[in-house]
């Protein structure tokens, strides 16, 4: 059943367990990507505009939509929303600062002891 957006603009709609269950499932299946518990609240705040612009009043009547349309478009709603849009190289510094201070000291020896200086990663 379609929600009165007025009404209910300010209301949450929430999730249940069996819910969550379906999407993670899904999510993973689908695009690879794995949603542990404490991504729930990430899932239910992306999603929250989806479910209201498109009328539906759970996640379960949401899941379904996904499930029968032919057109793929609901999946590629639902991948664009729970997926980070934005990147860059060095977003995460930390993993650089692990590779140079971590990983690469122990690579040089074995590099050099080969003769080479290609590092492929």
């Amino acid at each position: 059943m379609p929600v009165d957006s007025q009404t209910e603009s300010h209301n949450l709609i929430s999730i249940s367990s069996g819910e969550f269950e379906l999407f993670r499932a899904y999510i993973y299946d689908n695009f690879g990507i794995n949603l542990t518990d404490v991504k729930r609240a990430l899932l239910v705040n992306r999603l929250q505009r989806i479910l209201r612009k498109n009328g539906f009043c759970s996640f379960k009547d949401y899941y379904e939509a996904i499930q029968n349309d032919d057109s793929g478009n609901n999946v590629s709603e639902l991948v664009d929303a729970i997926s980070t849009n934005h990147t860059f190289f060095f977003r995460e510094k930390a993993h650089f600062d692990y590779l140079l201070n971590t990983s690469l000291p122990h690579l040089v020896p074995s590099l050099n002891a080969s003769g080479t200086k290609d590092l492929r990663v």
